[in-house]
């Protein structure tokens, strides 16, 4: 395995609780481990203030949305219907699906799912507030309404009224208010226990100095309120991620560990038949799901993991299987020149990102136009080859604030050169580190290497088993360029700008500042319009181009492969996959 030292060392820091699991996964994730081996490597680690409820105040609420405001759609039978996510009109029902990953086991516990297998899989079983659709955007689900107050320090959630769960119980305020308590609980320890900071009471609760967030306030058995600190726009957002989907906390306390197999959550299938030795479960359908006289269209599901990726290829291929969400690059790049296959193959833009940052404290990459000569320098085609966007943009395709027509860095080696000479650089010498990076990332540096020294740096390239998150602010002492990856928790912007772009950002090891960015960060992060809040991210990533403080590659590529049969598929880059609304010819 890439890296194993380090990852050695990064499990004894989990397990010693030094290093939380999201930190952890973020960096298998830079290098560059499949999702197989980072189910395997969290298994390794043992882990498959109160106050009285209130209303809102009279003439405050700002802003509501109901759940007709998701997306309109048309049944069966041809009634109008609010169905929120992707387009799903005009099917049949009955037959089975079968869907292939190769992860060596699955979690269904949704804030500690961390395997493609299971995190893209919560949603068969599980449902929430909120639910994505095509564009990142978060619509109700089993909210009713969401109402927003005047400041914006209030968010009041009605539930839908006959919602159950799997063992025909109604879901209550008081289950989504356990539920989220237990998610960023210190002793859930998921990647998510931050998503609710600025509601009042999150950082003593998660301290444990107190036995519940306060801010979270149950007013009746449909309205839950939150109260925060802060106004903080992501919110509806975060509510509609898998790792916020409700639980029924009796369940979760009878089944304990077994809950990985027995799934009992809000969604459009329950688990039927459990097969751990053969790696597969099978579902039916949830017959009194909120949706039910509408979807699922397919009666069942065969969700089979630990399958190569060659496999699970070959299996869609012959139809013995439905979809597969992971392909050699190999058989990718061929199925890309197929004209044949264009309706089975498909290649989408995902939330996780690449680049190359620099150390802008000193030469020669304090001076912009050393940074933007880089930029001309790299032949991104060549890197979509293995599998990257190389549109030069850093935000996502697909994301809020994402312009296809935000001018980016074209490949020009001679304006790299000329650059290079007017800033007095040219002939300087660097050292290229592959850090933390399998054989894919290491050819990538290989490219950016040729790439530089054709335009006259002097370039060493040296392969380090540690990677940029390891060495934290450190990194800049030792290279003035390095590599770095990140897989977006929650699709919003804002989680780009505080962790990465904004001054003094945890993770902006380079020394980037704009004020500009910064200002618009935090407006657009209370800014309650949504159209508005994509003008400043829009704003904010025109600015980040032309500062330059990395080298923009793009996004990884994931390729689909499905069958002949399968009718519907639609992929995106929140929840991936919607099988509640395929079906089969």
């Amino acid at each position: 395995m890439a890296g194993q030292e380090p990852v050695d060392r990064w499990l004894t820091e989990v397990r010693t609780g030094r290093l939380d699991r999201r930190a952890f996964v973020l960096r298998l994730g830079v290098l560059g481990l499949g999702p197989g081996a980072i189910a395997a490597l969290l298994s390794a680690c043992g882990e498959s203030d109160s106050a009285p409820p209130t209303t809102a105040a009279e003439g405050t609420t700002a802003q509501t949305t109901t759940a007709a405001g998701a997306t309109t759609a048309t049944d069966v039978g041809g009634g109008a219907s609010a169905v929120p996510g992707p387009p799903w009109e005009g099917g049949k029902r009955g037959g089975e699906a079968t869907v292939v990953w190769p992860d060596p086991s699955v979690v269904y516990d949704p804030p500690l799912a961390y395997d493609l297998g299971g995190y893209y899989g919560l949603q068969n079983f599980y449902r929430g507030l909120g639910y994505y659709t095509l564009n990142a955007e978060p619509q109700l689900d089993q909210a009713e309404s969401m109402d927003i107050s005047d400041d914006g320090l209030e968010i009041r959630f009605k539930l839908k009224s006959g919602v159950t769960f799997h063992n025909g119980r109604e879901v209550t305020a008081e289950d989504y208010k356990w539920t989220f308590e237990r998610a960023v609980s210190k002793e859930t320890g998921s990647w998510v226990q931050g998503f609710l900071a600025a509601v009042d009471g999150h950082e003593a609760f998660v301290g444990g100095k107190a036995k519940e967030i306060t801010g979270l306030q149950v007013v009746d058995p449909t309205t839950l309120v939150m109260k925060l600190t802060r106004r903080d726009v992501t919110i509806p957002g975060v509510v509609a991620i898998p790792p916020f989907y409700v639980l029924p906390k009796e369940e979760v306390e009878r089944l304990g560990d077994k809950l990985n197999q027995s799934p009992i959550g809000t969604g459009p299938y329950k688990v039927a038949e459990w097969d751990t030795a053969k790696r597969e479960y099978v579902t039916e359908r949830f017959a009194d799901y909120q949706y039910a006289d509408k979807l699922p269209y397919l009666d069942s599901l065969r969700w089979q993991w630990g399958i190569a990726t060659d496999l699970q290829y070959l299996k869609v291929s012959r139809d013995e299987a439905d979809a597969c969400m992971e392909l050699p690059p190999a058989v990718a790049n061929r199925l890309k020149g197929d004209a044949s296959q264009a309706e089975r193959f498909k290649q989408w833009p995902s939330f996780t990102l690449a680049w190359w940052g620099f150390d802008l404290t000193k030469p020669p990459f304090d001076d912009v136009r050393v940074r933007r000569a880089v930029n001309h320098a790299f032949n991104r085609e060549r890197a979509a080859a293995l599998g990257y966007s190389a549109d030069g943009h850093f935000w996502p395709a697909g994301m809020l604030g994402y312009d296809e027509a935000a001018p980016v860095y074209d490949y020009d080696p001679e304006k790299a050169k000329a650059l290079l000479a007017e800033a007095g650089a040219s002939g300087v010498e660097i050292t290229l580190p592959a850090l933390g990076v399998t054989a894919g990332g290491s050819r990538v540096s290989q490219l950016l290497q040729q790439d530089l020294q054709a335009v006259g740096f002097k370039v060493q390239l040296k392969q380090v088993q540690e990677t940029a998150y390891d060495l934290g602010a450190k990194v800049r002492q030792q290279y003035r360029i390095w590599n770095l990856g990140w897989g977006m928790g929650l699709p919003d912007p804002a989680e780009l700008v505080n962790s990465l772009i904004a001054t003094k950002a945890p993770s902006n090891y380079g020394g980037y500042s704009n004020p500009a960015i910064d200002k618009l960060g935090l407006d657009a992060q209370g800014e309650t319009d949504r159209d508005k809040r994509g003008e400043m991210y829009a704003e904010i990533e025109r600015l980040l181009i032309e500062d330059a403080p990395f080298l923009f590659m793009g996004v990884e590529l994931r390729s689909t492969y499905t069958s002949s049969t399968l009718r519907n598929f639609v992929w995106e880059p929140v929840l991936w996959n919607y099988w509640d609304r395929y079906w089969k010819e």
